[in-house]
């Protein structure tokens, strides 16, 4: 795990960012919200378990400062997905 790999967990949270947000746009304009809240739970569940993968992988770097480095973003991006995908949920899709 390098560099690269440190910042994956930004990464992801960004896919996340644009899958939720650009389908709920894409949904809306098609007058489909049905499909928001799928579409959201889906979406976290998978950025999350990729999250897990991350921070996992993390601790087994050779570099105490670069796996610590990485599992901290990990985490934060973890509470962004989870801190997005709520107005998503909890308010009226379209």
């Amino acid at each position: 795990m390098g560099v690269t790999a440190s910042i994956l967990g930004v990464v992801i949270w960004a896919a996340h960012f644009g899958i939720v947000y650009g389908g709920q746009a894409v949904a809306c304009a098609a007058d489909r919200p049905g499909l928001v809240t799928p579409l959201v739970l889906g979406a976290s569940a998978v950025a999350l378990a990729l999250l897990l993968v991350v921070a996992l992988a993390a601790r087994r770097h050779r570099h105490a400062f670069m796996g610590t480095m990485a599992m901290g973003i990990a985490a934060l991006s973890a509470l962004a997905v989870v801190w997005e995908a709520a107005p998503a949920l909890a308010l009226p899709s379209c």
